[in-house]
């Protein structure tokens, strides 16, 4: 496989994670921070033409105060993951790892994480506070759909705290992958798909995870809705603030539970009126 990395000189006052998230929306593969520059890895297959590099240049504009382009034909994901990985602590309720770290005592679930790179590995403030969300309902016997699942710890996590039938989707094979190693590994079982909204099975969940960026919360909000059996929770994070307002209006026809922020980033718990 070979990789365009994009190495980004950043602003001295650049938020780092609303630079992820803008990666991400563009399909970047793997994300890795030194001390000088934020390097950015795209499969070439996803990097069409060099316009397609000048946009994400110009989407980035306003973080950026220059970048440059490299080839790489292998990147050793092992090494660099381990190398930028440190354990997740939830409060005193979730504690997220890998094989060559430490277990901690005093939690009340374990999640291991496998050396692969997929997104949701619980650092991000949008994962970590679906956790926290998710450790407020009561999810056993639940069905459960994991929206845009990433590297499928929330339905790890569902699966731990007792919920019933699982689903977990994601449009990226990597994710789908590293959702069913997770699985494997947690000693859990869930129905893993590769796929987007228009490939979740007919069914209507009592939770619905969507742990996702904006664009596919506002195209979608009818159909997520949908989604949700008669009194269900819907759980939406990977909103920037500023975006509260456009998230409120296009999830108005559930009531509003709760709000959650942690840095620059928000996490609603809606549920059916």
């Amino acid at each position: 496989m070979e990789y365009t990395k994009l190495s980004f000189n950043l602003d001295v006052n650049a938020d780092v994670e609303v630079v992820s998230a803008l990666l991400h929306y563009h399909g970047v593969e793997a994300i890795w921070e030194d001390e000088d520059f934020l390097h950015a890895y795209f499969e070439d297959l996803k990097i069409e033409s060099e316009d397609q590099i000048n946009k994400i240049a110009e989407d980035l504009k306003p973080y950026i105060l220059d970048y440059s382009k490299s080839k790489d034909k292998q990147v050793n994901w092992n090494r660099e993951w381990e190398s930028n990985f440190s354990p997740v602590e939830v409060d005193q309720t979730c504690f997220i790892y890998a094989n060559f770290h430490e277990k901690k005592d005093g939690f009340k679930n374990y999640i291991k994480i496998a050396p692969k790179m997929a997104f949701g590995t619980g650092h991000h403030e949008t994962t970590y506070m679906m956790i926290q969300a998710m450790r407020e309902l009561d999810l056993v016997d639940r069905e459960v759909l994991d929206l845009g699942c990433g590297t499928g710890i929330l339905a790890v996590y569902a699966k731990q705290r007792g919920a019933g039938h699982v689903d977990a989707i994601d449009i990226e094979i990597e994710s789908y992958k590293n959702s069913i190693e997770h699985a494997a590994l947690n000693n859990v079982s869930f129905n893993v798909i590769h796929g987007s909204v228009e490939n979740v099975p007919d069914r209507k969940y009592g939770l619905v995870l969507a742990n996702i960026n904006r664009h596919v919360l506002l195209t979608y909000g009818k159909q997520i809705i949908a989604l949700l059996s008669e009194g269900g929770t819907l759980l939406v994070s990977g909103i920037l603030l500023e975006d509260e307002k456009l998230i409120k209006q296009a999830y108005s026809a559930l009531r509003e539970v709760s709000l959650q922020r942690r840095g620059k980033w928000t996490c609603f718990q809606f549920s059916q009126r």
